[in-house]
């Protein structure tokens, strides 16, 4: 079982992947480097984070 400092970590470290993922397609599709950071931005709204370190201890 992961500790809560462990799952806290895990969860930052996916959120972070997934952000930058997203914010690589977003400047391919839309070639704007702003845009990109804007939808990128969306992805870490607080709720996400909290949903993701939530799950680890569903």
């Amino acid at each position: 079982m992961d500790t809560h400092s462990r799952s806290f970590i895990k969860a930052l470290s996916w959120r972070a992947t997934g952000t930058v993922d997203t914010m690589i397609i977003s400047l391919v599709v839309t070639g704007s480097v702003k845009l990109a950071a804007a939808i990128g931005g969306l992805k870490l709204s607080p709720s996400r984070c909290s949903f993701t370190f939530m799950s680890e201890h569903g």
